[in-house]
Parts: C-alpha cells; structure tokens; sequence
C-alpha cells in the first residue's frame, strides 16, 4: 500500500519507548499519538518493511469482531484452583503497548496462533500478575465469548497449541498463494503452478486459457510474496 509506505517515510522518527520484561516479553510505550494511523486499522506506525511479528503492530480494537477488554486482578482474589489466567504462561511471545492516550494493549504470538486483547490505563512493572476479563455490554456477545474460550483453551491445554484461531475470511486465497509461493520458489514452471492450482487436467481440457490461468497463479505469487515481506496491511484489507 504505496499510501502507507510515504506516510510512514514522512513520519519518521517513530517515538517509541521499549523495556524487555522477560525473555519472551517486551513493553512498548508511545510517546504521541498518531491518529493518521488509525484509517488504517494501527494503534502506531508499523514499519511496513518489516513482518507483522517484527514490526509490533498492534490493531486498533475497533478494527476487530471479537475485542476483549481485561482488567489486571488483585492477588487477593485470586484463587489457584480456579487457574487463572496469568499472563506469562501464556506459549507466546508477549508484547505490551501502551499508548500516548493511556490505553493498554497486549498481543500474543504464538504456534499457530495470535490475539490481542486490551484496557485502560496501566502500566506493567511485571507480566507475572493474574489478569480478568471482561463482557460489560452484549453487543458481539458471541464472537467475544468464543474469543475468550479459545483465549482460556490455549492457557489450561484444551485447545492444540497449533489450533489456527484467526483465519482471514478469504483463507483460500492465502493457501492457493503459499502453495503458488512454494513450487515457483523451489524452481517448478508456471505450468506447474497452474496444474497444483486448477488441477492436472486443465490445460488439457483447456488449452486456449494458459494465459488466464497463469495471470491467477502469478497473483496468488505475488499475494504471498508481499505477505512474505510484510505488509500486513493487506492481510487487514482482506480480513474485515
């Protein structure tokens, strides 16, 4: 996204202040707001050079279905046997970002899965403390309470680790890409590519639609090489 990339040159320096937590957690904190940002979808600039893993990007939670807040809860409280959610046992790498206006946001990375969650104020000198969730209106009550069994599952061990949470509603273009991506990339034609995509028989059956059928796998390729190389923006563009 060509609009994205000049915004983000123009911007330059990022403000941005990061502490390691912990070996698979750090804290990000804005030092001003960036409301340019939020047409697309971003709580703060994102290197789009980079992966969405490497880039810290974080959504802003009116870009998702299935929000959820979390409220930081008092030791007190807790009961053990209840197991809790506490946020570094969580199998992820855990990044926290806390932005210029106050909010607080928390994003998991994990084996086959991510989510973010978010609340207001706070500031994390620790991630070892007991966290609750919250459901304080029933708009998108549905999509919120399954977002929080997946997000309870993959804490207690119920839900494989590898089990794929997110995936975009257009999920079939994103395989047929890495599919296209893997037999270009491995030295195999764009014969080959349009026979794993449309099947063996189709140029055969169809010998006048070569052209078409590689202008498709030529997209999907290059689909999976601008994923490859992170820009994650259009990811967005194809999940909301």
């Amino acid at each position: 996204m060509e609009s994205y990339k000049k915004l983000y040159a123009k911007t330059a320096p990022i403000d941005l202040l990061a502490a390691q937590l912990s070996d698979d957690a750090v804290q990000l904190t804005a030092l001003k707001l960036y409301p340019e940002f939020e047409k697309y979808g971003l709580l703060f600039p994102a290197n789009p050079e980079l992966s969405a893993v490497d880039a810290n990007v974080f959504w802003h939670p009116d870009h998702f279905s299935s929000a959820v807040r979390f409220h930081v809860l008092e030791v007190a409280s807790v009961r053990p046997e209840a197991r809790p959610i506490k946020l570094s046992d969580y199998p992820a790498k855990r990044s926290y970002f806390k932005g210029a206006d106050g909010s607080y946001h928390a994003r998991f990375l994990g084996a086959g899965f991510w989510f973010q969650l978010h609340c207001d104020d706070l500031d994390l000198g620790s991630e070892d403390v007991y966290i609750g969730l919250e459901f304080n209106h029933a708009k998108g009550r549905e999509k919120r309470l399954k977002t929080a069994a997946l997000i309870f599952g993959i804490l207690d061990g119920s839900l494989p680790a590898r089990t794929n949470i997110h995936t975009p509603k257009r999920a079939d273009l994103h395989r047929s890409a890495a599919l296209v991506y893997d037999i270009r990339s491995s030295g195999g034609s764009w014969k080959d590519a349009i026979e794993a995509h449309f099947g063996k028989k189709y140029l055969i059956k169809n010998p006048d639609k070569f052209e078409y059928a590689r202008t498709i796998v030529r997209n999907h390729y290059l689909r999976a090489e601008s994923q490859l190389r992170g820009q994650f923006l259009k990811i967005l563009n194809q999940t909301r």
